[in-house]
């Protein structure tokens, strides 16, 4: 029986597992045996569907980027993950690799996972990728800057690059590999499943792209239904997140129906301090709830957004985080939706919030960009990848 490892390594959120569970069900009716590795444990629940799943933490390290410098370039971001620290990131490296040859893998997906990948090159284990474009950077010498700064000097960026260069090569050179020339050759794979559209790339000018279409899970969770004929909001976000009070005010005052998923909040408490907003606890069914709303607000997520936008249903994003803050300035460049700072006043919230109810001219270009994609389903793009998935293990 083939085995195929599952590698979760940075990043948070639901859609890092829920989209894949699809194609790990029907790669388990293909016979072939799915692993999952994650780095949230408290995720495994939504992937565990039968005696056949088995789940290992992810081996990871927390951010050096206590003090939320800038990062300019993606081989910058994960200076703060390991990769400036060669001793640390062989113990990572050596980890991984200890975990893939115990359970026998036979090729890994990895999800924002770059040391599975060098693990799985060092033992000769076929991989893959799989992700939006944030973790995927473009296979070029040197890797752009990330388009929410200013541009960069050329040469700050070869210095990010370097560390990154120098880092991989130590533990390449302890394992007798080859060492590598530029940060592109890591991300070297039998295949990138790309999943993401040209409108919602993080990299807008990517060369040579082949998109395999946004990946996300709307069948999860529970319904929820909406019971009047007023403007209908869903809001699915961190309590953490920065605008997070005033909005709830903001949305707790307004006339609209409001339906909300905080993940980890007390939502008896929540529901007094918010009267007129429902609360779910669990995660909700994002096909049932997207045939019903006006307006989506969430952080960002890559997941969320695109599944709004392909329902035809317009996006007001509150990005806690660099990948997030990208995908919302894009999206509110296309005239896709909108989005919120952290450190924007009450009234600007208020102010936008009135705006997008109002709106027709966002709503118009998402209805084109819906009808544009108007063939495209995540079931799909499950079945695609499933086939390619299948045959990479099968090839000699």
């Amino acid at each position: 029986m083939k085995h195929l490892v599952f590698c979760w390594e940075f990043g948070e959120g639901y859609g890092h597992v829920a989209g894949f569970r699809k194609i790990a069900q029907e790669l388990k009716n293909n016979g072939v045996k799915v692993t999952w590795v994650l780095r949230h444990l408290d995720f495994a629940h939504l992937v565990i569907e039968d005696d056949r799943d088995v789940v290992f933490q992810a081996p990871h390290t927390r951010s050096t980027n206590v003090d939320n410098q800038a990062t300019l370039s993606y081989s910058h971001m994960l200076s703060f993950l390991g990769y400036d620290n060669p001793r640390l990131l062989l113990n990572l490296v050596n980890t991984w690799r200890q975990l893939l040859a115990l359970i026998k893998a036979d090729m890994i997906v990895a999800d924002h996972a770059p040391t599975a990948l060098i693990a799985a090159k060092t033992l000769n284990i076929k991989s893959t990728m799989i992700g939006t474009g944030f973790f995927s950077p473009p296979r070029l010498d040197i890797l752009p800057e990330f388009c929410v700064f200013p541009p960069q000097p050329i040469e700050k960026l070869k210095q990010y690059d370097q560390v990154f260069v120098n880092t991989v090569n130590h533990c390449l050179t302890h394992f007798n590999f080859e060492p590598i020339k530029s940060v592109a050759e890591v991300f070297s794979v039998e295949e990138d499943f790309l999943c993401t559209f040209a409108e919602l790339d993080h990299y807008p000018n990517r060369p040579n792209a082949e998109y395999w279409g946004a990946r996300f899970s709307n069948e999860m969770g529970k319904s929820v239904h909406y019971k009047t004929d007023k403007f209908r909001i869903f809001i699915y976000m961190h309590a953490r997140t920065n605008q997070y009070v005033n909005m709830m005010e903001c949305l707790n005052a307004s006339d609209a129906e409001v339906i909300a998923h905080i993940p980890k909040i007390d939502t008896q408490q929540a529901s007094l301090t918010y009267s007129n907003i429902i609360f779910s606890p669990d995660p909700v069914n994002m096909e049932n709830v997207l045939e019903q709303v006006d307006l989506v607000i969430c952080n960002g997520g890559h997941g969320t957004v695109a599944a709004s936008l392909l329902a035809g249903v317009k996006v007001l994003m509150i990005p806690m985080q660099l990948e997030q803050m990208m995908l919302s300035q894009l999206i509110t460049k296309r005239g896709l939706g909108a989005y919120l700072s952290a450190e924007e006043p009450k009234s600007r919230v208020n102010a936008l919030l009135e705006y997008l109810i109002q709106d027709t001219k966002i709503e118009g270009n998402v209805k084109r960009f819906n009808e544009y994609y108007s063939g495209y389903t995540s079931e799909l793009q499950a079945n695609e990848i499933i086939s390619r998935c299948l045959e990479i293990l099968n090839e000699n």
